[in-house]
């Protein structure tokens, strides 16, 4: 593909650049078409930024696809077809399905809504997303990575309380902890979203998930810091 859009000249050092598998292809094609030679380039090397970037321009030009974007962000990468039959596996399926969708102002009509969703999965399919007989997922751990940061930092209410435990632990970080080589978190920048944060962390422990609090980032960096502050005390 890349020698039909760029010179040969630079196709050696793109190639080494780019870590990206076939996956990607239709999508790369996509955003190649239209462009010249260096804007190519600059896309293929920053294709993270492309994607982050592409992912919030939905939000401002295409409602629903965001909205689309967001259930398979927020439903574990695996938006089942049969939900747009009211079929789901838990109620807390279903309230995470009904709160985004209600958050998107889709209208009264579940039928016009349930179609208008299954229209844009479609038109989404081979890009961003890929159909197998379970159901949507992104094409790559690396999209679904920058989904959840993008409509996490969004919708910041409906990811702490409906998101997986693991992206719970992995993925929300104080912005006072920000580290460069972490990319894609979801920022935790409020006393009442703290609040709310530590609120399912309770949550979780109550119900016998452990794996948001004792694998959690922020609790881990929390700890480090009282024990540094702790033994800088002593030393004084």
């Amino acid at each position: 593909m890349i020698k039909k859009y760029i010179s040969p000249d630079v196709e050696t050092t793109l190639s080494q650049n780019m870590k990206y598998d076939e996956a990607h292809f239709p999508l790369l094609c996509k955003i190649a078409e239209r462009k010249t030679e260096d804007q190519i380039i600059n896309l293929f090397i920053n294709l993270e930024d492309f994607f982050q970037q592409d992912i919030i321009a939905f939000k401002n030009k295409n409602n629903l696809k965001f909205c689309v974007i967001t259930l398979c962000a927020l439903l574990n990468n695996n938006f089942k077809e049969k939900m747009l039959n009211e079929v789901f596996e838990s109620d807390f399926e279903m309230q995470a399905f009904e709160n985004i969708c209600s958050e998107f102002n889709l209208g009264p009509n579940k039928d016009t809504v349930k179609s208008k969703i299954k229209e844009q999965l479609e038109n989404l399919q081979d890009t961003y997303v890929a159909k197998t007989e379970n159901g949507y997922h992104f094409i790559h751990t690396k999209e679904y990575q920058i989904a959840v940061s993008v409509c996490g930092n969004i919708l910041l209410h409906n990811f702490i309380k409906f998101v997986r435990s693991s992206f719970i632990a992995e993925c929300f970080c104080f912005q006072s902890s920000m580290e460069d080589s972490k990319k894609h978190l979801i920022i935790i920048d409020d006393e009442n979203v703290v609040k709310r944060y530590f609120d399912q962390l309770l949550f979780d422990l109550k119900k016998g998930d452990t794996y948001s609090t004792f694998h959690n980032f922020v609790v881990n960096h929390i700890r480090k810091k009282s024990y540094f502050t702790v033994k800088s005390g002593n030393k004084k």
